[in-house]
């Protein structure tokens, strides 16, 4: 089973331009590795999303093809560092002068399997996961939140 552990989020601002650094870890078991090394293509998302009341807004969508999956015996982890760079105005999630509160969604998606059907919701840890009609189950984590001053 895929897991999603992150660590943290940063950001660092120069001028218009933010700075997001994200860390996280990814486990593959024995079954993601053998399906990778057989074709199966995996790929992590990371969306920016505002934070408010009701649903959070998409700031921003960033893709990442995992080329790392070995083969094996064993969970695989893979460390990982992502650095974006984003305008400003791009984060700009509240209306007026209001401060922007940003987190980061980390999933772990394949184009070789159905969408998330049936999520089961959120674990105590703050794991979404969901379940495909094959029974695979892909797991969502979030960032801590983080404050841009305006």
């Amino acid at each position: 089973m895929i897991r999603v552990v992150p660590n943290n989020l940063s950001f660092s601002q120069s001028g218009s331009q933010v700075t997001l650094n994200t860390s996280y870890r990814l486990f593959f078991d024995p079954i993601d590795r053998h399906f990778a090394a057989n074709g199966v293509n995996y790929y992590e998302r990371i969306r920016v999303m505002g934070v408010d009341p009701g649903p959070d807004q998409v700031l921003y969508t960033r893709w990442f093809r995992i080329d790392d999956i070995t083969p094996g015996d064993g969970t695989l982890v893979l460390e990982r560092e992502r650095e974006i760079n984003i305008s400003r105005t791009s984060l700009q999630e509240d209306p007026g002068l209001n401060n922007d509160e940003i987190r980061c969604e980390i999933s772990i998606e394949s184009p070789n399997f159905p969408t998330v059907v049936n999520p089961r919701g959120n674990a105590p840890d703050g794991t979404f996961y969901g379940n495909r009609p094959d029974g695979t189950t892909f797991y969502i984590r979030n960032t801590n939140q983080i404050t841009l001053a305006n």
